[in-house]
């Protein structure tokens, strides 16, 4: 399920730690937790608090979309970012809401997806995809967007979203800013989701740098 699958999940959204091993009786290098890589309190745009987010559950709703959901157009599905195999302490998970409903969150993960798959899944006859679920649709428009300044350069995409979900005679409309990049073998997934029609592009450059940056070490 492809926009399940390539967007973070407002309020669905943290990881064990994992361990430095010696060798040959010198001291191995330490091995930074994916969850030491994700944005802590301090690291948002201010105004934003962090919130406490479930990753089991979010590999549990992966796994659903997997199994029940259909694209079109069906090349714009690029499977999901997460490997067959992942556990919950293999990726690190982060989400923050400020005052007026706006979201941000992230995750860093080794994944098979990186950047150019997300532009491909995007653009082209990509750029309006519809989901099925059940008894919900998803639309997605999508178009490219500059990456932040401070990262030009460097292997990132970001894209900007109008996602609207019917189910149940229902409605919602959302607007989106996502950014992927490639960082040492990692991904790193940011989404940005306006609780209306306003977008705060700043608020995104800011969190989407920050991640970038401290993923990178």
């Amino acid at each position: 399920m492809s926009t399940v699958r390539t967007r973070l999940i407002g309020g669905l959204l943290a990881l064990t730690a994992v361990g430095a091993v010696a060798a040959c009786g010198d001291e191995a290098p330490a091995v930074t937790a994916p969850q030491d890589l994700v944005l802590a309190a301090g690291d948002y745009p201010k105004g934003y608090d962090l919130k406490e987010v479930s990753k089991q559950q979010v590999l549990t709703e992966v796994a659903k979309g997997e199994a029940n959901s259909k694209t079109t157009p069906a090349q714009c599905d690029k499977g999901s970012v997460f490997a067959p195999d992942t556990a919950a302490d293999d990726f690190g998970l982060s989400a923050a809401k400020n005052g007026a409903g706006d979201r941000i969150s992230e995750f860093v993960v080794t994944s098979p997806r990186d950047t150019e798959s997300f532009r491909q899944a995007i653009t082209g006859d990509c750029a309006k995809v519809t989901t099925v679920n059940g008894p919900t649709t998803e639309i997605v428009v999508s178009e490219p967007l500059d990456a932040p300044a401070a990262l030009a350069g460097k292997p990132v995409f970001v894209f900007g979203q109008v996602r609207t979900t019917k189910a149940n005679g229902k409605s919602v409309t959302n607007h989106e800013i996502g950014g992927a990049a490639d960082v040492d073998g990692r991904l790193v997934r940011v989404q940005y989701v306006a609780a209306g029609a306003d977008v705060d592009r700043a608020a995104f450059d800011e969190a989407f740098t920050r991640a970038v940056e401290k993923a990178a070490g």
